[in-house]
């Protein structure tokens, strides 16, 4: 994918956070040349959301399988909590992006929750989602 369709998916994806409510207050991005992959977010009532987002292939179709491939996203995510000191309305999100689309996955450090709805999964042994 280009750095362009790149940008494109970003710009989407922090107008559709912009809808749900929330302004970007910074991106982060590995490499400058590509879109950033982590947002932080605010509200006006103090609530921050990282958020890192994810282009899935549209095969994927249940969220069991969303979380199978967002595994790497949701490591990185559950070592960000876990290093930082936990805060009264700090939330952490994939956001998932799919032909268009977006759907946030909330991951918590036991279960994810389909924001969508409200749907959870936990976390099997071995990896396994359930």
């Amino acid at each position: 994918m280009t750095a362009n369709a790149h940008h494109t998916i970003s710009r989407k994806a922090a107008l559709y956070l912009h809808h749900r409510g929330y302004e970007v207050i910074r991106s982060v991005s590995l490499r400058e040349r590509e879109a950033p992959e982590t947002f932080v977010c605010s509200r006006f009532t103090g609530e921050i959301l990282h958020v890192k987002l994810k282009i899935c292939p549209n095969t994927l179709i249940t969220i069991a399988e969303v979380a199978r491939y967002c595994e790497d996203e949701i490591r990185v995510l559950r070592k960000q909590m876990k290093n930082n000191p936990p805060k009264s309305g700090e939330h952490y999100e994939i956001l998932v992006t799919t032909l268009g689309k977006h759907f946030a996955i909330e991951v918590r450090q036991d279960l994810l929750v389909d924001n969508r709805t409200g749907a959870t999964l936990v976390q099997r042994l071995g990896g396994v989602w359930g």
